[in-house]
């Protein structure tokens, strides 16, 4: 069994903020995803904003949840570790990347709906 994202489903992310950014009352959220860390985020293969792309789940605890649909996914290349990270802006404006990873998608065996 796998435990790579598949080009095609939907990506569910789910992130907790750091403690010393608690709660997250007001604040702001971006996701982006990108072929190289330095490329701009006018190239970014993806990005999700709160409160649309990204749900805020729980104030109180910090858990953010970022949304992509299989329908984004599907664009994304297979077999190619990309960058991504999830940024808040709290409500007095500091922005925090509270998590940074790689992440590869494989492509699927089955392709019929």
């Amino acid at each position: 069994m796998t435990d790579l994202p598949i080009t095609g489903d939907a990506l569910v992310l789910d992130v907790y903020c750091p403690k010393e950014l608690l709660p997250i009352t007001g604040a702001s959220f971006a996701w982006t995803l990108k072929r190289r860390k330095s490329d701009a985020d006018a190239q970014a293969l993806s990005t999700k904003d709160s409160p649309t792309g990204i749900l805020i789940k729980n104030t109180t605890t910090g858990w953010v949840q970022v949304r992509v649909p299989g329908s984004e996914t599907a664009t994304f290349p297979s077999g190619v570790p990309l960058h991504h990270d999830i940024q808040i802006k709290t409500a007095a404006g500091d922005p925090h990347t509270i998590f940074m990873d790689t992440i590869t998608f494989e492509r699927g065996v089955t392709d019929r709906s």
